[in-house]
């Protein structure tokens, strides 16, 4: 089965689709900013797998596509 990420756009916005979904059963994870920027570093790291190096502009991509300052 797949999953949803959803970035709500206020923090009460997130409470209350938290409470929604729990009401619904349906499990609900928080992914924080880090999170989501290790996954995507994985995602190159592993889609670079048979090379030495992961090239810095696949990496500096990822870091300002999630405003991580560099």
């Amino acid at each position: 089965m797949s999953s949803l990420l959803i970035n709500p756009a206020s923090e009460s916005d997130e409470k209350f689709l938290v409470k929604l979904l729990k009401k619904l059963h349906i499990p609900v994870t928080i992914v924080s900013e880090e999170d989501k920027l290790d996954y995507g570093l994985l995602k190159a790291m592993l889609e670079s797998e048979n090379d030495d190096l992961v090239p810095e502009e696949r990496i500096m991509k990822i870091l300002h596509k999630n405003n991580h300052p560099s």
